[in-house]
């Protein structure tokens, strides 16, 4: 997140907030301090880490959880997507207006940053290899970052939540 403001101080203030503002009140946090050995290992790993961050900040925002949900979903039915759907679909849930346009720029460099997703030209993506965690730790975080965001989901029924679209980012095995 910070690469993407390397130069000056004001930039490199402006991602020290950012990050701050997403670990802050973030109960994914609080699980993961519950659990820091485990995660620590986990970073080591690269596909563990793009799932590990990705769930940190889709626990914090739900904005990124429906943008990870509602591509998932439209990949099903084509390859590629280019931004102006991705804007349109978004607009339908929250408004079209120019938050949400530049919410959509992050959230979309953070997905390409974790290789959820593929730039096959500028504005058009196309979905990324699902990634295979190698360690539990990934997996029960990226699953409390969906009960985060869906509280009414039955957390015994581990069997069916794995079809939800916010699952098509993983493999599991």
């Amino acid at each position: 997140m910070l690469s993407r403001h390397p130069e000056g101080p004001k930039r490199k203030k402006k991602g020290f907030r950012q990050v701050k503002t997403t670990l802050a009140d973030n109960q994914l946090v609080e699980l993961s301090k519950e659990r820091k050995d485990e995660v620590l290992a986990a970073l080591r790993s690269p596909a563990d880490k793009n799932l590990i961050l990705s769930a940190v900040i889709v626990a914090r925002y739900p904005f990124c959880y429906d943008l990870f949900c509602m591509l998932a979903k439209q990949f099903r039915l084509q390859d590629e997507i280019n931004t102006d759907l991705i804007l349109r679909m978004l607009g339908a849930k929250y408004g079209a207006n120019k938050s949400v346009y530049n919410v959509q720029i992050n959230a979309v460099a953070q997905m390409l940053e974790a290789k959820l997703l593929k730039r096959v030209k500028v504005g058009v993506y196309e979905f990324g290899e699902p990634q295979k965690p190698l360690h539990k730790v990934t997996k029960d975080l990226w699953r409390e970052s969906n009960f985060i965001n869906e509280p009414l989901a039955n957390r015994e029924d581990t069997e069916s939540v794995i079809f939800e679209p916010y699952f098509r980012y993983l493999i599991f095995e």
